[in-house]
């Protein structure tokens, strides 16, 4: 089989000769009588340029030291330079289809003129710079890029109407650097990757970008969202599953009026936690977040500014409580009442004296348990934390009531850890007598440590 190779651009045809006019279109010339010949047929034509006198300078050496290594990449078809459309595959019905395991090095700003890209396996596009090489597509109605594949971006600016129509088979990956998405009105859809990557992202003046099918991990880091007005910037589809994370980090999310910034459908699957948000900063006048929201197991939204911070945290409290416990000396006993849960209590179910962890993950908490007792005169009262309906006899607040019966304050701490459906109460007994006692004030906190 004869491997062919076809001519470079001129623009590369020019480099190589050392800016030299004269050889450059000899070289031109050279390619023009070859055709796309066979490598051993342009090897022979690149040894008589150099034995060609009339050509001067360079050396005959240097000449043939350039075009060597200048053209080993064009020999194995591997790396591809691209100045305007002519450098890429023809297009057929508008379908530019990019051969596999193949690099493009856009060195221009090109457009396809109304064409789309259709990736093979393992496709790389790279640049010189997001603000000196881009990709569009003047006229273009369909995703300006499809693929099924793994695929590889970096140091480049994409503009269309839609960008990306990418579905993959599994095992395969995205990974993106410094690549710019600006006036897109729709991003695109991502499915069924099982590592998406992208670092230095910028998404300007664009939204529409949604992730569905089942996924491994999505991963944003230090990337610019600025979306557009009455647009969702990111979707998490409910139809996606994400087994392992969907994480934004260290990034700006800006959202224009009637836009949202990350909408998660709350359908869509994912582990407990593993939606992170940390270290990013939300502002605009948009929502900044909808769908599942800080509270909501799923997510993990810690250290960022503009939006709600998850948290594990439950309190409630009694004041003027006249409810008596009933009490057999020296057994801890739950007091009783009507108590008042905080707006702020988040993983936590609130009941009349009794704190319920509703998170999804094991964690150690800091319990701090305060009450005003009463009961019979000069008795011995203690507070005490419970857990699960069982007192924890080793941290005990005691206090005595004063002459009859007189309120007295007191309080305890402990360290616990609750899992799922654990709860907390406050316990209380008296050591003297039988004789009731009233929690006249009380209050419980649980507070992640």
């Amino acid at each position: 089989m004869v491997t062919k190779v076809p001519a470079p651009p001129r623009q590369q045809i020019h480099q190589m000769a050392g800016g030299d006019e004269r050889l450059t279109r000899a070289v031109e010339a050279l390619f023009a009588l070859a055709g796309d010949g066979s490598v051993d047929a342009i090897n022979a034509l690149l040894r008589r340029m150099t034995e060609r006198e009339s050509i001067g300078r360079p050396s005959t050496y240097d000449l043939e030291q350039r075009f060597a290594d200048a053209t080993r990449a064009l020999r194995n078809g591997r790396l591809v330079f691209v100045s305007d459309v002519h450098d890429f595959p023809a297009p057929v019905a508008g379908v530019i289809t990019l051969p596999d395991d193949t690099a493009y090095f856009v060195i221009e700003n090109v457009d396809l003129l109304g064409a789309r890209l259709v990736c093979g396996t393992n496709t790389s596009i790279f640049g010189t710079g997001t603000e000196t090489s881009s990709l569009s597509s003047t006229g273009l109605a369909a995703a300006l890029i499809t693929s099924a594949y793994s695929l590889t971006f970096s140091n480049i600016t994409l503009t269309s109407d839609l960008v990306f129509d990418l579905d993959a088979a599994a095992d395969q990956a995205i990974d993106w650097s410094n690549v710019n998405m600006t006036n897109c009105a729709a991003v695109g859809r991502i499915a069924n990757y099982s590592n998406m990557i992208f670092v230095v992202l910028g998404l300007i003046n664009s939204a529409g970008l949604v992730f569905d099918g089942t996924i491994g991990t999505v991963g944003f880091s230090d990337t610019l969202f600025s979306g557009l007005a009455g647009e969702t910037t990111i979707t998490i589809a409910a139809t996606a599953v994400i087994t392992r994370r969907f994480r934004v980090r260290f990034s700006a999310i800006f959202t224009p009026t009637g836009g949202t910034g990350i909408y998660v459908d709350p359908l869509a699957s994912i582990s407990s936690e593993n939606y992170v948000i940390s270290t990013c900063s939300f502002s605009g006048p948009g929502t900044p977040i909808a769908g599942v929201q800080h509270y909501d197991n799923k997510a993990r939204f810690t250290e960022n500014t503009g939006i709600e911070n998850t948290t594990s945290l439950g309190n409630l409290w009694a004041v003027g409580n006249v409810t008596p416990t009933p009490v057999t000396i020296n057994v801890p006993t739950k007091a009783l009442g009507t108590t008042t849960a905080s707006p702020i209590t988040e993983r936590f179910t609130a009941t009349d004296n009794r704190l319920t962890y509703t998170g999804a993950i094991d964690r150690r908490f800091r319990i701090d348990a305060w009450a005003t007792l009463s009961a019979g005169s000069l008795d011995s009262m203690r507070i005490l934390v419970a857990k699960n309906g069982s007192a924890i006899l080793g941290p005990i607040g005691a206090t005595t009531a004063g002459t009859g019966g007189r309120a007295s304050d007191v309080s305890t701490s402990v360290v616990l850890t609750l899992s799922t459906s654990d709860y907390v109460e406050i316990f209380v007994s008296n050591e003297s007598s039988g004789t009731s006692i009233v929690a006249e004030n009380l209050n419980l906190v649980v507070g992640i440590l």
